[in-house]
Parts: structure tokens; C-alpha cells; sequence
């Protein structure tokens, strides 16, 4: 771990407390990752799985709406302030990712069909996939059904509502290419 982190990171028992939670609730947290005191997993957490080195800072929440809903965040992960993921089938970030604060996913997306009202219209389920080596700025939107590859940047404020390929970088409401990596 970078000396820069290490100095901003709350005490270490504190931390240790916050993991043995986490575990104790049923996720499936490794020792080495940090999650910050203020961070949830709520609903089911036994369908939350948090890998070696991620990081989920002040204010994230992961929940897991049901119980064929799963979240899995990857290595050396970090979930910025105040991200929100919903899950109602299935949410995967990959390794490496850095994910600014305010991050919102959510893998569903309500009915809107005309002689139904509203609050009784089924929704639809479809799995949002983050590749590895990504950088997901502040205040992202991704929604249900999208897929990122590998190595992609989203810029800030960005609402991804479809996929987005591999190295690209795309940014805007809603997210549109802007660029390949070089």
C-alpha cells in the first residue's frame, strides 16, 4: 500500500472492526481490503463479494436486492464516496478499477407500458459488467444491460446506457466515443 493512502485511511482498529462486520454479516470481504466505516452492504449481504486489496470508501453502499442478486468488486479496486451499486441480478467490476465519487449503478430499469400504473409494472433485469484497467470518473451513471471492457476511461458526469469497447474513452449525456487510448 502507497504511503499516500496509508496517511489518510482511518485507524487501523477501526478498520479491523469494519472488516470483522462485514465478515460476520456473510461477505465476502478478503483481510486485505479496506472498507471505510461508513460503507454498507445491506440486504444480502452473503451475494457481496469484495477482493484482495479494494478499497470502498465513506459512503459507498452495495446492495444486493434479493437473493439472486450478486456484487463483485475486484482487486485492487477503488470505490469512491458516496457510489451507489444496485443490484438486482448481477453488478461485476473487474481489477484495477479507480472509480470516482458518486458512482451509480443499477441493473434494472422499471416498466413504463401505458394502462398499468406505474407502481405495479414489472421491471427488467440485465447484468452491468466494468472490464479491468478502467477509470470511472465522479458522478457516472451506468445502466442496465451495459458492458465496458478493458482498459476504458468514462468521463465525469457521464450517463453510460450503452456498451462501450475496449481502450475507448467516452464521456457525456448520454456517453459517446470521444477518443481511442493511446
Amino acid at each position: 500500500m502507497n504511503k499516500q493512502l496509508r496517511q489518510h485511511l482511518p485507524n487501523q482498529f477501526i478498520l479491523f472492526l469494519t472488516y470483522l462486520f462485514a465478515r460476520l454479516r456473510g461477505v465476502k470481504v478478503h483481510r486485505s481490503a479496506i472498507i471505510y466505516p461508513t460503507a454498507q452492504m445491506s440486504r444480502y449481504p452473503k451475494n457481496i463479494s469484495v477482493e484482495r486489496y479494494a478499497i470502498l470508501k465513506a459512503g459507498s453502499k452495495l446492495t444486493a436486492c434479493n437473493g439472486d442478486a450478486f456484487i463483485s468488486i475486484g482487486k485492487r479496486t477503488t470505490l469512491g464516496e458516496q457510489s451507489l451499486i444496485y443490484a438486482s441480478c448481477d453488478v461485476s467490476i473487474g481489477d484495477d478499477v479507480m472509480i470516482g465519487p458518486r458512482l451509480y449503478i443499477v441493473d434494472s430499469q422499471h416498466g413504463m407500458s401505458l394502462g398499468a400504473k406505474m407502481n405495479q409494472q414489472i421491471g427488467t433485469k440485465k447484468p452491468v459488467v466494468v472490464g479491468n484497467d478502467c477509470w470511472i470518473g465522479a458522478n457516472v451513471t451506468i445502466l442496465a444491460g451495459v458492458r465496458i471492457a478493458d482498459g476504458c476511461v468514462v468521463g465525469a458526469g457521464s450517463v453510460v446506457i450503452q456498451d462501450v469497447p475496449a481502450f475507448t474513452v467516452v464521456a457525456g449525456v448520454p456517453a459517446r466515443f470521444i477518443r481511442t487510448r493511446t
